[in-house]
């Protein structure tokens, strides 16, 4: 599916700045210059600024194209089944974090996501369980926000 520039630009800046402007009305923290908002602030501001790009580039080469189609058609039923996989993991990912807890989970999403787009399984396997282990320790461990543990509780992380 293709999706014209101009109009995915638009949408990533309306998403971008609908994020910035939540996170606006969180509270800060006591005795701090910022809260829990300045990541979000930020990152909705980046979407806006990348989204802004792609509508410059879009209106340069040729406006609003709307959407087309003809890839999903002419690509066959193996990439309309990983793109309803995409679009079905991270609904299931909110459903199943609690009980499945975030490693067991993460990594399990990646590895479906990437043998869906052709990935071969062993670097498939390497790549979800790394990823899986520094977005842990980024979050987990760094950031101190807490993570279900889930089925994975038992490996004390």
């Amino acid at each position: 599916m293709r999706l014209g520039d101009l109009a995915s630009g638009a949408g990533l800046a309306a998403f971008g700045a609908a994020v910035a402007w939540h996170a606006a009305g969180f509270p800060r923290a006591p005795g701090h210059m910022f809260g829990a908002g300045l990541f979000p602030i930020v990152i909705g501001g980046g979407l806006v600024a990348c989204g802004g790009l792609l509508v410059a580039r879009g209106a340069v080469s040729g406006g609003l194209r709307g959407i087309s189609l003809a890839a999903w058609t002419e690509a066959g039923p193996r990439a309309a089944a990983a793109a309803a996989i995409a679009i079905a993991l991270p609904v299931a990912f909110i459903w199943l974090l609690e009980p499945v807890g975030f490693l067991a989970l993460a990594t399990g999403s990646l590895v479906v996501l990437f043998l869906a787009v052709g990935v071969p399984l062993a670097r498939s396997l390497a790549i979800s369980v790394v990823a899986s282990l520094v977005c842990y320790w980024l979050f987990a461990k760094l950031l101190r926000v807490p993570l279900p543990r889930g089925i994975t509780g038992f490996l004390g992380f």
